[in-house]
């Protein structure tokens, strides 16, 4: 009788160890199966080193990419004056291929045709046309992909009849070429001092411009979706005059404004400009924050993802990143001006976003 309860016990003994090594191998296999953080882009490349030579780099100011995948840089030499403030010295845009290669280059400080003054922002359409914002001089200008000179519009001391001017800063091109233009602030003949965006066609013709939200607001850069809607960074300020926030608004093809975006990891809070803004292949929407030393990743509808990359001067880190941009194949470039280098990313395949 005892040695049948013995043998009763052992069994019982022996099946609750089975049970329990299943659920042990079970759960193992779910946390290993599912890491708790994929990021969604994965480092390839970076080339750039501090310096005025071919491929080096003073101070990245924003990045673009043609169809072809080749990448322009906007580049500021910068000095400090006698009274300890910054001064641009020179300018200049470097041109590389998709890996890194030097092409070319050209700018500088002159103001006269075909040259650039405060270059701030660059874009390029689908026939890899280059057009460049000039807050220095006021204007646009537009350079073919060898960098020559073709036109320009705007400008402090052009005064054109019936179409506004200001001090341009983004610049964004949708799927039909048209070109859209942040100005910072109005010239002084406008009875409405605030902020605006303005429409061209690739030509210079002034389309339409909307002012109306903006008056509070200091617009920067700028970029359109695949859909046609319009994400611009604004900076609010307070009645003191000093700046409360960042948001990204987000317009739709006549200007008006559907939802405001809070960078700085989704939290309204106190953050600081500048930001710059592109968009991926499905319209997610990616912000470079100089403060935080990180990319956000935002769904269309801006509810915010994710945050990826550090502070640091490793792989996938990032000091004070200015620029950044997507190719047509969905890699991304990011300006990563306090490294003096551009870093390409590739889209990580295991990454979802919901």
């Amino acid at each position: 009788m005892y040695r049948n309860i013995k043998l009763h016990l052992i069994n019982i003994i022996i099946m609750i160890l089975i049970f329990t090594g299943c659920n042990r191998e079970t759960a193992n296999s779910r946390v290993s199966s599912t890491p708790r953080f994929i990021t969604p882009y994965i480092f390839i490349s970076q080339w750039g080193s501090k310096g005025n030579e071919n491929g080096q780099f003073n101070t990245l100011v924003d990045i673009a990419v043609t169809s072809k995948s080749e990448v322009y840089v906007i580049d500021h030499k910068i000095i400090s004056t006698l009274y300890n403030t910054n001064q641009v010295e020179s300018y200049r845009i470097q041109k590389f291929d998709s890996n890194g290669k030097f092409i070319k280059k050209w700018g500088n400080k002159c103001k006269i045709t075909g040259k650039m003054d405060i270059p701030e922002h660059i874009a390029i359409d689908s026939k890899d046309y280059v057009y460049v914002t000039n807050s220095g001089n006021g204007c646009i200008q537009k350079f073919d992909s060898n960098g020559k000179f073709i036109k320009k519009w705007g400008g402090f001391r052009q005064i054109i009849k019936n179409i506004p001017f200001g001090i341009p800063y983004g610049v964004g091109i949708d799927f039909n070429g048209y070109i859209y233009v942040t100005n910072m602030f109005s010239s002084f003949k406008r009875s409405n001092g605030g902020a605006w965006i303005g429409k061209y066609d690739n030509n210079g013709n002034f389309i339409t411009k909307w002012e109306e939200e903006f008056d509070i607001a200091f617009l920067g850069d700028i970029t359109i979706d695949r859909s046609g809607y319009i994400y611009v960074v604004a900076s609010c300020f307070s009645y003191y005059g000093f700046e409360e926030a960042s948001i990204i608004y987000k317009l739709n093809k006549s200007g008006q404004i559907i939802t405001n975006l809070y960078p700085d990891q989704g939290k309204q809070e106190v953050y600081e400009s500048p930001l710059d803004i592109t968009t991926d292949l499905q319209d997610n929407i990616l912000i470079a924050n100089v403060k935080i030393n990180k990319i956000e990743l935002f769904d269309p509808n801006g509810a915010f993802i994710i945050t990826f990359g550090t502070e640091g001067d490793g792989d996938g880190q990032f000091k004070n990143p200015r620029g950044i941009a997507i190719d047509s194949k969905g890699n991304l470039y990011i300006a990563d001006t306090g490294n003096y280098r551009i870093q390409k990313f590739k889209p990580n395949p295991e990454f979802k976003s919901k």
